[in-house]
């Protein structure tokens, strides 16, 4: 997991975006690019990966992020 910033604004359903969140699934071997903007927080986070990763799958034990200790699932 990690973020791709300082992006130029694009306009996705009437939001504008500037950040892409990168989810690697190294179990399914898939990568997962979310729009987002800069100013993302835990919760929003929480959200998008809910919204655009786990309702397809089921929830998976290990998330690795270089961004501190956010998510810890055991």
């Amino acid at each position: 997991m990690d973020f791709i910033t300082n992006l130029p604004p694009s306009l996705r359903s009437g939001r504008v975006y500037n950040t892409i969140l990168i989810i690697i699934d190294r179990y399914f071997k898939m990568v997962h690019f979310i729009p987002t903007t800069k100013d993302v927080n835990a919760i929003i986070l929480t959200n998008l990966i809910f919204d655009e990763v786990i309702k397809y799958y089921n929830i998976s034990k290990p998330i690795v992020s270089d961004k501190r200790s956010i998510f810890i699932f055991q």
